[in-house]
């Protein structure tokens, strides 16, 4: 994803969303479009760029509580129709996770913020999707919640840095698990 929105790429193997009629999984797919950073701003959407949540984020004080009301405010996704406010916590923050580079200063407080949110349980000592020692938080919707996820939800942390490193959803069902990120210099260069 570019720093500017402008611009994406999949590594070969991995199809594009949409038409794939002219994929080829040996090649890098790389898209680039107009910058829209301004466009969704004054239209409201809540997509951003990683530069426009990387500023937001910066800015975000350290403790949970004060952290998650300008989160609030920021409206970071959109809305889901009955959704409570700690499912929405839940969802906010698990977006963030996933999408969003973080500053380093603001990791702390977000891994705070989570496991604050009503319901969340923080367990040490298990394992990520890939099999590496961390620390899991999670939470279990008995109901279908509005935005659709239901029975337990983890996010798994690294216990010594609280980096990122997957999540496991519905008991299993959806898993994922991040086995690099960084900051590259041109599409298809590996961190």
């Amino acid at each position: 994803m570019r720093w500017d929105g402008t611009g994406q790429a999949n590594l070969p193997g991995i199809p594009p969303a949409g038409d794939i009629s002219d994929f080829d999984p040996d090649k890098l797919q790389v898209w680039y479009g107009p910058n829209q950073e301004e466009k969704w701003k004054q239209q409201g959407y809540d997509d951003r760029s990683q530069r426009q949540f990387y500023r937001f984020l910066a800015t975000l004080p350290s403790d949970p509580d004060r952290m998650m009301k300008r989160i609030r405010e920021e409206h970071a996704i959109g809305s889901v129709d009955g959704e409570t406010r700690a499912q929405r916590d839940w969802r906010e923050i698990d977006v963030l996770y996933r999408w969003v580079l973080i500053p380093p200063n603001v990791q702390a407080g977000l891994f705070r913020a989570l496991a604050k949110i009503p319901g969340a349980r923080v367990t040490t000592g298990v394992k990520d999707p890939l099999g590496r020692a961390a620390i899991g938080v999670s939470v279990n919707y008995a109901e279908r919640t509005s935005s659709g996820w239901q029975g337990k939800q983890e996010i798994f942390f690294d216990p010594e840095s609280y980096a990122y490193l997957g999540q496991t959803r519905n008991d299993g069902e959806t898993v994922s698990a991040r086995a690099a990120w960084g900051v590259v210099n041109k599409p298809g260069a590996h961190p």
